[in-house]
Formats: C-alpha cells, structure tokens, sequence
C-alpha cells in the first residue's frame, strides 16, 4: 500500500520522510476528529482525538464510540488506494488511549497539573482541563492504558 501510495498520492496525503504517509485531520461529530498514517511497513495507525468530548468507556458511550469508527472506516473506503481494504472494525487493534473522566462541576483558578507513574510506564494524570468550545474548566483525571486488545475484545469487556 505504501509504495502505491508513492506512485499515485491521495489527495491531501504527504509523504513524511521516507516511512510515512500523512493525511490531514478529519472533523467528527461532536468536537472529535481523527488523522491517519500509513506506513512503509504497510501498518495503518488511526488517532483519534476526543479531548475536548471523550467517550464514557460504558454501555452508553461504546455506541458513540462504534458510531465513529464506522465514519472512519467509511473514510478507509473512499480514501485507501484502489484494491486495498480496510479489515474489520472489530479486527482493529487499540494500542493505546487514555481513559479519563472530568468532574461534573466547574472549577476556577489557575491551571495544574499533577502527572503520576507506574512500573511498566503507566501514567495517571490530574489537571485542569479548559475546553476550548464554552471556555469552562473542570478537574480531570486521565490514565494512560495500552491494551493492545481488538474492538471486539474490548466490546466484550464493556458490556459484560
């Protein structure tokens, strides 16, 4: 895939460096968005950004969750090169993310920042997030989990 890419660059794409194809951010619903990289190795690494409205890792949010991996999976579609797929979403693997909850009260003052590890480089965080849409502030707290698990797996582990 990527050496297609080389020949015939998607629109928007850019090649950075010599191993990896960038593509420009893409707005979802909701203030998130995602951005896609393939690389050289033929790996395809999707980030998707949802600081500003994370997801509940529950019953409620997992749909929100799956909503948005079918908008990038449909953007796979329409944006891989001819006679390249995208696998199963539930196939997908999540390397890494950060679960976090925000406080359902409004905090004033200025910023903090309070960052904890573990072994095995885990990291807890507690701060102060502002959001950029309505400027409000509430405290957060955000760990860093690599659960190098498949959707379907982690789909399981949610609703059971």
């Amino acid at each position: 895939m990527f050496n297609a890419l080389c020949v015939s660059p998607l629109p928007g794409s850019r090649l950075q460096g010599a191993y990896q194809f960038s593509f420009p951010r893409v707005e979802l619903r909701g203030c998130r968005s995602f951005r896609l990289n393939i690389y050289r190795n033929g790996r395809v690494v999707v980030s998707l950004a949802s600081s500003e409205n994370p997801y509940p890792l529950n019953a409620e949010g997992l749909p929100e969750l799956l909503v948005d991996l079918g908008h990038i999976d449909c953007y796979l579609g329409l944006n891989l090169p001819k006679g390249f797929a995208a696998p199963e979403v539930a196939t997908w693997m999540i390397n890494f993310w950060q679960l976090g909850q925000d406080s359902l009260f409004e905090l004033e003052g200025e910023s903090f920042n309070v960052t904890t590890s573990e072994a095995f480089g885990s990291l807890q965080r507690v701060y102060l997030k502002e959001f950029k849409q309505d400027s409000r502030k509430a405290l957060r707290v955000e760990r860093d989990v690599k659960p190098l698990k498949t959707i379907a797996q982690i789909i399981d582990e949610v609703i059971a």
